[in-house]
């Protein structure tokens, strides 16, 4: 990997050719000192003790990047990027319930025997169940339909092309599938009357190929609202998103990030296109229907798709926080969201004090505090002083996400 600059062209460097620059995320011009967006770090510059550059364009074709002021380079040398951090959603990522001996029998060979198990919050047309000595599929996973806890069975959706497990003297099973990570624990009892809300997903937090933070999400909208109703739909899953920091209007989610399409985030030149994403579905009933908007026309209050999509706090249903729904109306949610926030803040703050020496201080006492405190400190921090600060990328892969 080599920079190196381009003759005639001060503060333009020419990079790999083969360099991925879909990802690289602007800076202004002139520079906002408090929305910091990408830098280059280059190896052989002599002009600046950091070595950093905030990048303020990029020609995707020619492969360059222009920078906020000449490097001084002694030669052509080796390069870094550093991109916006990301938030790598995994949900469902591994099992809340786990027990030995799973069969079946002859006379319901759709029905799977787990003694012993309780069952009484398995989510029916949804969570899915990994049989690990399953001989008749492949991916050895199953999409529950029905729940009986008292007789501790759950029927498992099947047809020609998908057969029923064939299990032989017994199984380890693991409810819900996932990807068979083991998540984190969170301590929570939420129960909405129509279904049971779960921190199934986990999210990685990764800026520059290190995991920063880890915690217990979900990626769904709570259950707590009647079926088909536009507050029960999620933002589809296994694709890819964006985030910027945004206050919002409401001191329970108070100092949350804002979730659209990738691309549709505000650039430097362009404002943002939507507040919400295209793609939405309700998962939850017996047949999944879609919500989504088509190319042609904006995400809108109006029209489909999903608007005002935030990462923010999520109850428990305990003694400190006790809902008996997660908070979720459409957004992405976790006891541990203040934390994240936290780590957030910390990269951002690392990065100004590498590049200038500054950092945030108005943020940067957010950094610390937990829900409660957050909330009352909501009219204590404007507007201006959280809303776009930080942004970044967002993969949500949902190994159990159900097709229409």
């Amino acid at each position: 990997m080599a920079a190196a600059g381009v003759p005639g062209s001060p503060g333009v460097l020419q990079l790999d050719l083969d360099a991925d620059l879909a990802r690289v995320w602007p800076n202004e011009t002139p520079l906002n000192v408090d929305e910091p967006r990408d830098t280059i770090y280059l190896e052989q510059d002599q002009g600046r003790h950091s070595k950093l550059y905030k990048i303020v364009g990029v020609d995707h074709l020619q492969k360059r990047v222009t920078v906020d002021a000449p490097p001084v380079l002694s030669a052509s040398g080796r390069w870094r990027i550093n991109h916006r951090p990301y938030l790598v959603m995994i949900d469902p990522f591994g099992a809340r319930l786990q027990g030995e001996g799973a069969t079946t029998q002859p006379a319901n060979p759709d029905r799977v025997l787990l003694p012993g198990a309780n069952l009484a919050r398995v989510n029916a047309y949804f969570d899915t169940i990994y049989l690990a000595s399953d001989t008749a599929r492949p991916g050895r996973t199953y999409r529950i339909l029905e729940v009986n806890d008292t007789a501790d069975w759950v029927r498992i959706a099947h047809d020609p092309g998908n057969p029923v497990p064939s299990l032989g003297a017994g199984s380890r099973w693991y409810l819900q599938a996932g990807v068979g990570g083991v998540p984190a624990q969170v301590n929570y009892n939420l129960s909405s009357g129509r279904g049971f809300d779960h921190y199934d997903g986990m999210v990685f937090l990764v800026h520059n190929g290190v995991i920063h933070d880890v915690a217990a999400w979900t990626s769904y909208t709570s259950r707590n609202y009647s079926n088909y109703d536009e507050f029960r739909t999620s933002l589809r899953g296994n694709k890819d998103y964006e985030y910027s920091s945004y206050k919002s209007g409401k001191s329970f989610i108070n100092f949350g990030l804002k979730v659209v399409d990738f691309g549709a985030g505000k650039r430097p030149g362009s404002a943002e296109l939507f507040d919400g994403v295209r793609e939405a579905r309700w998962y939850y009933e017996p047949t999944t229907r879609d919500d989504t908007e088509a190319p042609s026309r904006a995400v809108g209050a109006s029209n489909l798709g999903k608007t005002t999509i935030r990462f923010h706090y999520g109850d428990t249903g305990k003694p400190t926080s006790p809902s008996t729904a997660s908070g979720s109306a459409g957004c992405m949610v976790s006891p541990s969201y203040d934390a994240m926030r936290g780590s957030l803040i910390t990269i951002h703050n690392n990065e100004r004090r590498a590049y200038d020496g500054t950092f945030d201080q108005g943020i940067d006492q957010l950094v610390a505090m937990g829900h409660r405190a957050a909330v009352r400190f909501h009219p204590n921090l404007g507007f201006g002083a959280w809303t776009d600060r930080l942004v970044g990328w967002v993969w949500v892969i949902r190994p159990g996400e159900r097709s229409l």
